[in-house]
């Protein structure tokens, strides 16, 4: 079954018609209205072929693997796995697997570059995923099994949801804490003179903090891929080709975040979205800053130890509150 028979759409679809047919796939296979034992895993195929049909470059690429056309609607038939001596190959562009492919074309997607060394490739006999460098028929010069977030990310892993807003709600709300903690301390350090000043009834410090958040964030999921929260939380935050984002994309996502999703701090404001974002996350599997960044995120076990750490994390920050207050 192909992505677009997955959405129940058609090849021609706009991307309007595929939004929609996503969101009522999404509706009918949702665990918490769909009680059969496949809902997860077909919700997952759903959530699969929307982030490749939704993306216009890789709709394209796609198109053109299945054998499609403008002129030419109908899939390609002549490419067929029991060919004697045709090997198929399946690649991973993130998490979505994109074949059947035949050796030769690999080969050549290869040699052009448009699949890097680090590409995840897969073909019959394979018990996993496996860097496409590492596969000695394209040494020197990939569905096959689901691919598995957990795999990706190199960890001994139990599968969980990947649907998980509140893990991605406590995770930002440390990493907000944490950037407003460390922009507290470096303004009390560099220009303690500003921390009592308020522009328009809001602390100096306030203001400050949400560009700051903002910067902090972009550079290390650019460079470590990573934030605090992110990292205890383990929620995994990646491009369509699987790979950190760049600073300019982690910019523009949290920006995107702290505007639809925290309405920049405003309180009612910040209630209203945070509560619509919940439910889109829960009702599509991705956030509007998700779909706006062409970004993906994915979830691994938290653990006992990231949980109690995370419980100290709070208490030692609820406590330094009360120090501060007190002192002041």
């Amino acid at each position: 079954m192909n992505y677009y028979e997955i959405l129940r759409s058609e090849f021609t679809s706009t991307q309007e018609e595929l939004k929609r047919a996503y969101q009522q796939q999404v509706k009918y296979w949702h665990p918490d209205t769909n009680s059969s034992h496949e809902a997860e895993e077909r919700l997952r195929e759903v959530i699969e072929a929307y982030s490749v049909l939704s993306n216009p470059g890789l709709r394209i690429e796609y198109d053109r693997y299945l054998g499609l056309s403008a002129t030419d609607p109908e899939p390609d038939n002549s490419f067929n796995d029991s060919k004697a001596g045709l090997d198929i190959w399946y690649y991973a562009i993130g998490y979505t697997k994109i074949g059947p492919i035949s050796e030769d074309k690999m080969h050549e997607l290869y040699g052009s570059s448009k699949l890097t060394p680090k590409t995840l490739v897969w073909t019959k006999g394979f018990d996993k995923w496996v860097q496409i460098s590492e596969v000695e028929q394209f040494k020197p010069n990939e569905t096959p099994p689901p691919i598995n977030p957990n795999h990706v990310h190199n960890s001994s892993n139990v599968e969980v949801k990947q649907i998980r807003p509140w893990v991605r709600f406590w995770a930002r709300l440390v990493d907000i804490y944490s950037g407003n903690a460390l922009a507290g301390i470096l303004i009390g350090i560099f220009i303690p003179q500003v921390l009592d000043q308020k522009i328009v009834g809001i602390s100096f410090a306030n203001i400050i903090g949400i560009p700051f958040t903002i910067l902090l964030e972009g550079l290390l999921l650019s460079t470590w891929g990573m934030t605090l929260g992110k990292s205890l939380f383990q929620v995994f935050v990646r491009d369509s080709q699987g790979e950190k984002l760049s600073f300019l994309q982690a910019i523009k996502r949290s920006t995107s975040a702290w505007a639809w999703g925290l309405g920049f701090g405003v309180p009612f404001a910040s209630f209203l979205l945070a509560g619509m974002s919940y439910q889109h996350i829960k009702e599509t599997g991705v956030a509007k800053w998700d779909m706006d960044g062409n970004s993906f995120v994915s979830h691994r076990k938290i653990g006992i130890p990231r949980i109690a750490f995370i419980a100290v994390f709070f208490i030692g920050f609820l406590w330094l509150a009360y120090i501060l207050t007190e002192y002041n």
